[in-house]
């Protein structure tokens, strides 16, 4: 078999499974917590290669995403002696931390919103949020409108847009 062909069945099968949707929302758990992969380099082409599922694959992609915001604020706020030092310490993240609590202090809501709408890592401030105290209700607000905002802009860009936006996201060449 041609290896290009085989690598399209296989994309095909993954795409088409109905294992899609779970495999997506740990994608978007694993980007919002540990991975240093923004999520559009995989829900783009997922979007185009199943443009009847743009908006759900983008409802998907935020849902894994806000679950993984929640679960670092519950570090934070709830169990930072226990697990959130050492991951902090293990992962080099002191002194992002320090910054953070300032940051954090000084622009609470819109800090939060900026790092869900960039594709910066978020992992230092939703554990921070939780430790230094943001309000739960200012912090899934901020993550709702920033992320929620990033992935449904890339689902309509691509809904309108198509291969043109999805090599850009992707960093392909457009197609020919």
């Amino acid at each position: 078999m041609h290896p290009a062909r085989d690598a399209s069945d296989i994309l095909d099968r993954i795409v088409q499974s109905r294992w899609t949707g779970a495999a997506l929302f740990g994608f978007a758990f694993l980007e919002g917590a540990v991975l240093p992969i923004p999520i559009e380099a995989v829900i783009a082409p997922l979007m185009q290669l199943r443009r009847d599922r743009i908006w759900r694959i983008a409802a998907i992609a935020f849902a894994g995403y806000l679950a993984s915001a929640l679960a670092g604020y519950a570090i934070g706020a709830l169990f930072f002696d226990t697990v959130g030092a050492r991951i902090v310490a293990a992962l080099g993240w002191e002194a992002g931390m320090a910054q953070m609590e300032g940051f954090l202090a000084r622009y609470g809501f819109w800090a939060m919103m900026a790092m869900a709408v960039t594709p910066l890592p978020t992992q230092v401030a939703m554990i921070g949020a939780g430790l230094f105290g943001l309000s739960l209700p200012v912090f899934v607000l901020a993550i709702v409108l920033g992320r929620g905002t990033r992935n449904f802009a890339v689902a309509a860009l691509v809904w309108r847009y198509g291969d043109r936006v999805v090599a850009r996201l992707t960093r392909d060449q457009p197609p020919r």
